[in-house]
């Protein structure tokens, strides 16, 4: 029966491989809809609204897992029964709400704890650049060295999701950590070179080195390598920038802090303090 809904649903990954989907996004939008199958032990054409409710309110799949978890298995519904199979009961179907308004984030003082208790050079210019121009992982593993604008303090994003190249701001801190980084260590195809010099460091390996630097810096809840990201668009707000300059700085398309998705370069960031230097600031006056 496995085999049978996996063969099923191969039109589901052969639009989003079209579509050119990131692999793990693929990964996780198959593995929620054969879910949905082997609940309901029904085949798509048959799934009903009741299916998708009962899928998601099912305590052995959900109930003790992050509520991204059920979030990510809604969209991944919705996509395939929604958009490609256009069925109309999916608008019946509502997702959960969010615990808070805004995303989990790290407090500055942890900020600080993770970027100075964090020894080596290579991983301090990182995550204080993933941090100070709200990088994804996959967008900081694609960089080369001559992506980094070290005079305009401008950080050069190649299309990674949705295929949209987009420039990136740069605290001074982080600029300053790149030079040294750069000067010490040569790197030349890539940034931040793999084991292999002339591959990329991996997701996965990025992703380890952040979990190192928050067990280090005493942070015991769980956090992954995106509450950067998340935690440099809420600092801003913080300092008292708008909301809909901060999606411009960071290339929103949408209206939420978690919709970072833009090729459009941000303006002169004239007037705005980055969290990182003001961090840096307040630490060493």
């Amino acid at each position: 029966m496995i085999l049978d809904f996996t063969r099923c649903l191969h039109p589901l990954h052969a639009e989003m491989a079209f579509r050119r989907y990131r692999p793990n996004t693929i990964r996780m939008y198959m593995h929620h809809n054969l879910q949905l199958l082997l609940h309901a032990i029904k085949f798509p054409g048959f799934i009903t609204i009741h299916d998708v409710r009962s899928y998601l309110n099912d305590p052995a799949s959900f109930t003790k897992k992050a509520p991204a978890t059920r979030q990510m298995a809604m969209k991944s519904l919705k996509f395939y029964y929604g958009r490609l199979l256009k069925k109309k009961f999916f608008s019946e179907v509502s997702g959960t709400k969010r615990d808070d308004m805004f995303p989990d984030v790290l407090t500055r003082e942890e900020v600080a704890k993770i970027f100075f208790l964090t020894l080596s050079i290579t991983h301090q210019a990182m995550l204080r650049l993933a941090y100070s121009s709200g990088l994804r992982a996959s967008e900081v593993v694609k960089l080369r060295p001559a992506d980094i604008d070290f005079e305009r303090k401008i950080i050069f994003v190649r299309g990674v999701k949705g295929r949209k190249d987009r420039c990136a701001i740069c605290s001074n801190a982080a600029i300053e950590t790149l030079a040294i980084y750069i000067y010490s260590t040569r790197p030349k195809a890539w940034l931040f070179p793999g084991r292999r010099k002339d591959s990329p460091i991996s997701i996965r390996t990025v992703e380890n080195i952040f979990a190192r630097a928050t067990a280090s810096a005493g942070i015991t809840r769980r956090v992954t390598f995106r509450i950067l990201r998340q935690s440099f668009a809420i600092h801003l707000l913080e300092n008292g920038v708008d909301m809909s300059r901060i999606r411009e700085i960071l290339g929103a398309k949408r209206g939420g802090v978690k919709d970072i998705d833009s090729r459009e370069s941000p303006r002169e960031s004239m007037g705005i303090v980055n969290p990182l230097d003001s961090i840096i600031d307040y630490i060493y006056p």
